[in-house]
């Protein structure tokens, strides 16, 4: 992971601590991954339905923009492929399970 890489990390890490506990929620596990995997080659994350766990592969996110308006990726914006918002898009998945998962009628 390059620093920057590690910062945004940290910082995720940070904010979904701070959310977890303010909200009463058990923090979820936050894991690296070297490498995609030929089934997840074209992922930078993922959360494993019902589990407890968020891997995300650093080599597969995408550095934010240093000039917003080439590209679009960069932290806290919608389109977010950096380590922090693959962290974060992740943790949305966690938190729907854990605790909407019970009103979605897909899931039942």
């Amino acid at each position: 992971m390059t620093k920057l890489q590690e910062s945004l990390y940290n910082k995720a890490i940070i904010d979904i601590q701070k959310f977890c506990k303010k909200n009463r929620i058990k923090m979820p596990k936050v894991c690296i991954a070297d490498v995609t995997s030929k089934r997840h080659k074209r992922w930078c994350g993922y959360y494993v339905w019902g589990g407890d766990t968020i891997t995300v592969i650093p080599k597969a996110c995408i550095p934010p923009a240093k000039t917003p308006g080439w590209t679009w990726h960069y932290p806290r914006y919608f389109n977010d492929l950096s380590v922090y918002g693959v962290i974060c898009h992740e943790f949305g998945h966690y938190l729907h399970f854990k605790k909407l998962h019970k009103y979605d009628k897909v899931d039942q």
